[in-house]
């Protein structure tokens, strides 16, 4: 399972599911010569991925970042690309140095996501916390005002940006709450040996170049 959350993994304006993670995905397979169809995999809110994956067997979900309370929950990958999760807004006046300071204002999160659970790991006593289903959702809020501030993958932020038309000088990243990976992460229960089999083709697709190539097209 996977989400809309470029440009990890998204669909496209001809409505292919495309991204880093997922031609990575096929491209691993290739090389572990397992027959895989990208069109199997279902894209669906991030919560209930997150929750279809913790509590079923054989299931998985990319792209996931990883934090040291999800650690002990899934088996991840090797890591695919940093995660700076950071606090974002429009250019303003506003000067946000840490947590604390997003109280007194309206912050937003895709549900259930790092952002998320990084916000509440570091203190946020704010009870109006706006949770929306994707990252663009997420953006178009800020941009309409109707959120102060969004807490979310630097990356993520800059694509959605980008793609809405609004230029870098637009917006402000305040700060970074935690510099993490993004990883494919799979049930508990999975056999480790197909985990490990699977970091090994990652690897391989790494020392040959081909990884590279998929980073560069996105």
């Amino acid at each position: 399972m996977t989400e809309e959350y470029p440009p990890y993994n998204f669909h496209n304006y001809e409505g292919e599911l495309v991204g880093v993670s997922v031609d990575l995905l096929e491209a691993i397979m290739k090389r572990m010569h397992i027959d895989f169809d990208k069109n199997s995999i279902l894209v669906v809110p991030w919560a209930r991925a997150y929750r279809h994956t913790l509590n079923t067997p054989n299931a998985a979900v990319f792209t996931m970042t990883k934090s040291q309370h999800r650690s002990g929950l899934f088996q991840f990958s090797e890591a695919i690309m940093p995660s700076n999760i950071s606090i974002i807004t429009l250019r303003n006046t506003l000067k946000l140095n840490k947590v604390a300071d997003l109280n007194p204002l309206n912050v937003g999160v895709v549900r259930n996501d790092i952002g998320e659970q990084l916000l509440k790991k570091h203190g946020l006593k704010n009870e109006s916390t706006v949770k929306l289903p994707t990252s663009l959702e997420l953006i178009r809020m800020l941009l309409l005002n109707r959120i102060d501030v969004v807490a979310i993958d630097e990356a993520i932020a800059n694509f959605e940006f980008n793609r809405l038309g609004v230029k870098p000088e637009e917006y402000t990243t305040h700060f970074t709450i935690e510099k993490l990976t993004t990883h494919y992460a799979f049930n508990a229960a999975i056999d480790k040996n197909f985990i490990a089999d699977f970091s090994a083709a990652f690897e391989q697709l790494k020392a040959d170049g081909t990884f590279e190539q998929i980073r560069a097209k996105y």
